[in-house]
């Protein structure tokens, strides 16, 4: 932590030096004059290198992208969603601020033993966001703003309950299936051999009758195209091991797709 202040109070502490019997008078008014800030480091997410809390807000670096995020983000909360951070600006170090969510950011993501509710409120939250975003400026000629990164390390969690979405730096016009289908594979772990195929098929039904997706037929053609997405950013990026991940990923829907496209379909 970093403690931050400017103490002007010169005259008071003279005060105390002179007469110290209004010594306890004069620290109330230092601890109320005083601008005390500090910052913690937070874990959590995977987009920003910079992300501290100071009181009941989140500083973050900006990038170039951050003035449409600050514009989606001020969408969702004119609409009302909650579960998006409020933007409130910079700070003086040019950060930007953002109302911080009490909760936890799960980074055991290899085991998606999430629960039935737990799976129908991320849901609810992604086709939250897709609504609030539709029809609008920010959408373009597009469906929808996607968040573009909707998956667990990106969703705070207090107790059972999902309670806020954060890191929205990729956020993007596209369409709706473009993050649902991202979402599926994040939020199953498609690629993992913890659940039968036919286990997962029920799974991902189960999601798009919480997402009301309706015509889910393309989906895992989109699911496809966002792992190639990914797996080629890690290559981008020289993470070959996180590249290798997305291609086992990859593989495991390869082998089991007609199972999984028929028990889908049924």
């Amino acid at each position: 932590m970093a403690l931050y202040g400017h103490y002007f109070l010169f005259k008071k502490w003279a005060i105390a030096v002179h007469y110290p019997a209004r010594w306890l008078e004069v620290y109330s008014c230092y601890m109320s004059d005083a601008k005390i800030t500090f910052e913690e480091s937070l874990q959590g997410g995977r987009s920003t290198a910079e992300v501290v809390r100071i009181g009941d807000t989140v500083h973050r670096s900006v990038s170039a992208r951050s003035d449409f995020v600050h514009q989606v983000l001020l969408r969702l909360e004119e609409v009302g969603f909650v579960a998006a951070p409020r933007y409130k600006g910079l700070d003086q170090q040019g950060r930007e601020i953002l109302t911080f969510f009490e909760g936890d950011v799960p980074h055991n993501v290899k085991d998606p033993r999430w629960t039935h509710d737990q799976l129908r409120q991320a849901m609810k939250l992604l086709r939250g966001i897709h609504d609030a975003t539709a029809g609008t400026a920010l959408a373009g000629s597009s469906e929808v703003v996607c968040h573009n990164d909707f998956a667990p390390w990106n969703v705070v969690f207090n107790g059972p309950a999902l309670v806020g979405v954060i890191d929205f730096d990729d956020a993007a016009p596209g369409s709706r299936m473009r993050d649902f289908s991202y979402a599926v594979w994040c939020w199953l772990g498609l690629g993992s051999d913890m659940y039968a195929v036919a286990e997962q098929a029920i799974r991902i039904r189960s999601l798009c009758e919480f997402y009301e997706i309706g015509d889910h037929r393309s989906l895992l053609d989109e699911i496809d195209e966002r792992q190639a997405e990914i797996k080629a950013k890690h290559l981008r990026a020289g993470r070959a091991q996180n590249a290798g991940i997305v291609q086992d990923n990859i593989d495991w829907l390869a082998r089991n797709r007609a199972a999984l496209a028929t028990a889908i379909d049924t």
